[in-house]
């Protein structure tokens, strides 16, 4: 009788695949405890070489054909083969050695007859991204010669065409030596020069360090340098404050480190706890609305969501020293399998809490922005404003203005607003890391909007309020002023955005009204869809 297993689950497609299980260290009968099964001794021996397959990967060395321009490396590699590490999925128990073999030779059999190689023996993967060139894939273990249409050569090697003729540029392979490349046609040529040119291969530096250093058991390793990055990826994670980032999985756990200026370092990691709070937060607030309704199902699940979001806050905790923040799961590559199994639940539960944690951190911007805008229209109302000869004349008495010196800022009406600015039009979300840009020429690019529409607009100007810099939310005042006596004015400060993309609007406001007693706010910020 074997023991019970826990098992971890991803949900593939329509199948819920248990990709990972470790045997249950609870306490067992004597029965459950004694070798009752060939199979159970197989299982032992199956989990006990997979753990020392993992661990004895070898430290880590790029191939020689990532370019030295490279501004981001992923490198995927398995103690077996790639192949072998599907093909081992448990789904239906341990794979017959004969049924894997026959999947094998189909297998190759089908890609030699298509594409002229098998990659069945893959064992390493490395792809690298360009700012200029784009990406490609460095395949370690294909055997045969590709085969297609050639569209040049570079190098000496012919470039053999990935897309139909006729048909859009879908990339190009090439084979030097051992080596099989694919991808866009400027990142293979690249690649070719790089394995043919030591002097432009990427060899050393903070991308290699960050890759190679401690890498023994290392299966999954990804670094990126931000300053070489294409212009909108830079401007993304430059809002962070991220000058390097690292991930590695391996025998060792998962591990991530980001690497940037003490203080922007400090703001992530407040970042990263504030997000980890949240995910909690919502998993014990979706457990305790399914625990009210009649699904038991859900409120299982639920409950176990609201355990591993808290059990995820204890263990990752991150750990700054300087200009270095890291993150570390002491989750071991016992199984190649298993890194899966983590990124499907953890994307299940963690993903969408932190994605509405991050929409909310952008909320802050109109906050601080609806709190100048109140700010400076008290301002402006405290302030005498009467334009130069606009009196009545009575009778042989004196003079008073044709209106209230203590209004609002206006464009000479009564009642209005400044309009919405940017228009809604402009979507924040296509511009660069999100943001609508004021720009001071003619816009050019998406998200991109004409400064003008501060600077030119009156209302604007008596608030002297712009936004100068990206930003994610679209501004209004409103207006409706009193013009006898002292004055007297009714006004409200807005903030739209569409942080998620999907055409509906949240809104911020904050409301005032001010007479010769002073200014007087609404109870507090109206908010209608926080953070749509």
């Amino acid at each position: 009788m074997n023991r019970p297993r826990r098992c971890a689950l991803v949900l593939a497609s329509t199948l819920a695949l248990p990709l990972a299980c470790d045997k249950d260290e609870a306490k067992t009968s004597p029965e459950a405890e004694a070798p009752a099964s060939s199979s159970s001794a197989s299982s032992s021996s199956s989990s006990s070489s997979s753990r020392s397959a993992a661990a004895s990967l070898p430290s880590l060395s790029l191939p020689k054909a990532v370019p030295a321009s490279a501004a981001g490396v992923l490198v995927l590699r398995t103690p077996e083969s790639l192949f072998a590490t599907v093909a081992g999925f448990d789904l239906f128990g341990e794979p017959d050695a004969g049924d894997t073999k026959a999947l094998r030779e189909e297998l190759d059999e089908y890609l030699r007859s298509r594409i002229g190689v098998t990659l069945t023996e893959v064992d390493t993967v490395t792809v690298f991204m360009d700012p200029k060139a784009g990406v490609a894939a460095i395949i370690e273990g294909a055997d045969g010669t590709p085969k297609g249409r050639s569209v040049g050569e570079h190098e000496g090697v012919t470039l053999l065409a990935l897309g139909k003729a006729g048909g859009d540029d879908e990339g190009v392979a090439a084979q030097h030596g051992k080596l099989l490349l694919v991808g866009q046609t400027a990142a293979v040529e690249l690649a070719l020069s790089a394995a043919a040119d030591g002097d432009k291969r990427l060899e050393r530096g903070p991308l290699v360090d960050l890759l190679t250093d401690d890498s023994k058991g290392v299966a999954l390793a990804a670094a990126v340098e931000v300053e070489s990055l294409p212009e909108d990826l830079r401007r993304e994670l430059a809002g962070f404050g991220v000058d390097r980032a690292l991930l590695r999985y391996g025998a060792e756990g998962l591990r991530a480190v980001a690497m940037g200026s003490e203080e922007s370092m400090t703001k992530l990691e407040g970042m990263v706890t504030g997000g980890l709070t949240a995910l909690t937060s919502e998993a014990e607030n979706t457990k305790r609305q399914a625990l009210e309704g009649d699904d038991t199902i859900t409120g299982a699940g639920a409950i176990y969501a609201s355990y591993s979001a808290q059990r995820l806050r204890k263990l990752l905790v991150p750990k700054r020293e300087g200009g270095t923040l890291t993150l570390e799961l002491p989750i071991r590559l016992q199984d190649p399998t298993l890194l899966a199994a983590v990124a499907g639940i953890g994307a299940a539960i963690a993903v969408p809490a932190l994605t509405k944690y991050m929409r909310r951190s952008k909320t802050s911007e109109a906050r601080v922005q609806i709190a100048k805008m109140f700010d400076a229209a008290s301002a402006y109302f405290n302030e005498e404003h009467v334009s130069r000869g606009a009196i009545a004349i009575l009778g042989g008495e004196g003079a008073l203005p044709v209106t209230a010196p203590h209004q609002c800022p206006n464009d000479s009406r009564e009642v209005g607003s400044a309009g919405i600015t940017p228009p809604l039009s402009v979507n924040c979300n296509e511009g660069p890391g999100g943001r609508c840009v004021p720009v001071a020429g003619t816009p050019t690019g998406p998200g991109e909007y004409s400064m003008s529409l501060w600077t030119d607009n009156p209302v604007w100007n008596g608030l002297n309020f712009q936004m100068e810099q990206g930003h994610y939310f679209h501004y209004d005042f409103q207006w409706n002023n009193g013009t006898t006596g002292f004055g007297s004015c009714q006004f409200t400060a807005q903030a739209f955005g569409d942080l998620d993309d999907d055409g509906v609007f949240s809104t911020y406001e904050r409301t005032g009204a001010a007479d010769e007693l002073g200014v007087n706010a609404a109870a507090g910020l109206y908010i209608d869809r926080e953070v749509e």
